[in-house]
């Protein structure tokens, strides 16, 4: 494993470190997390997911596999862990390519680890309001889950621009 010291990493190539990212705190304390490594080297895609794990959520941070766990174009990640123990995670899929031309991809693992990228669009730039009236945004990320009291998602959440621009600015 490596870890995220400034020594380790070139920041300056990879630029990873915790960003992007919805941790997950499990019952032992240890936390699993994706973030991303924006502009990263070449075959990675401009922002490529890592998992990262740490003992607790003060400690040391350190991937699980020498290179990224998703080579597609994401970021924004919410991790959840369902009523069955299954782990999975949304992501904000800048290019569409990995949610098949959607804004919202998924993933799933049974144990954490090993983690397989699902096919399909889970959300898109348009969202229909309490009105039935259909709101379409330039951009729509950062998706959060709100779980019901059994730890099933209830709702989603997400940043949105309305028109034209960056979410940044």
């Amino acid at each position: 494993m490596t870890g995220f010291g400034r020594s380790e990493w070139d920041w300056t190539n990879v630029n990873l470190g915790l960003e992007s990212h919805g941790p997950l705190i499990l019952d032992n304390g240890t936390l699993l997390t994706f973030t991303r490594s924006y502009d990263a080297p070449k075959p990675n895609p401009g922002s490529a997911i890592w998992l990262v794990r740490a003992d607790a959520w003060n400690g040391t941070y350190t991937t699980v596999d020498a290179g990224p766990a998703f080579n597609l174009d994401s970021e924004d990640t919410f991790m959840w862990q369902d009523p069955r123990g299954h782990y999975h995670a949304l992501f904000h899929d800048l290019s569409g390519i990995a949610s098949q031309q959607g804004v919202g991809a998924h993933a799933f693992s049974r144990d954490g680890l090993n983690w397989e990228y699902k096919s399909g669009s889970y959300y898109l730039e348009a969202a229909v309001g309490d009105s039935q009236d259909v709101f379409t945004f330039a951009r729509r990320e950062r998706p959060h889950l709100l779980l019901d009291d059994d730890g099933n998602p209830s709702y989603l959440t997400n940043g949105v621009v309305p028109s034209s621009g960056s979410d940044w600015r």
